[in-house]
């Protein structure tokens, strides 16, 4: 018998669409994996676990070095990649 939790979550994957969400799941379907794999309901609870972030000019996303284990979608704004070679140039 489904509990209220169930009956809630159920409830919200097919009336809450608002465009913040819409574009969380436009992100995931440009992944081959998520794309090719999962069906609109999927995505639509993997979306919950994005988080957003703000990042102010200037500032970096990830550090020189630093070993990345998130995926980053920029959603508005610009980016500057730098990369440094062996010699650190």
């Amino acid at each position: 018998m489904p509990d209220a939790y169930d009956n809630l979550k159920a409830s919200a994957l097919k009336k809450y669409k608002d465009s913040w969400i819409l574009f969380k799941i436009q992100c995931l379907r440009h992944i081959d994996y998520f794309n090719e794999i999962m069906d609109y309901e999927r995505l639509l609870e993997i979306q919950f676990f994005m988080q957003e972030k703000v990042y102010q000019k200037g500032n970096y996303i990830v550090d020189i070095g630093q070993v990345c284990t998130e995926l980053i979608f920029i959603a508005n704004g610009k980016v500057e990649i730098i990369v440094e070679d062996e010699c650190g140039d």
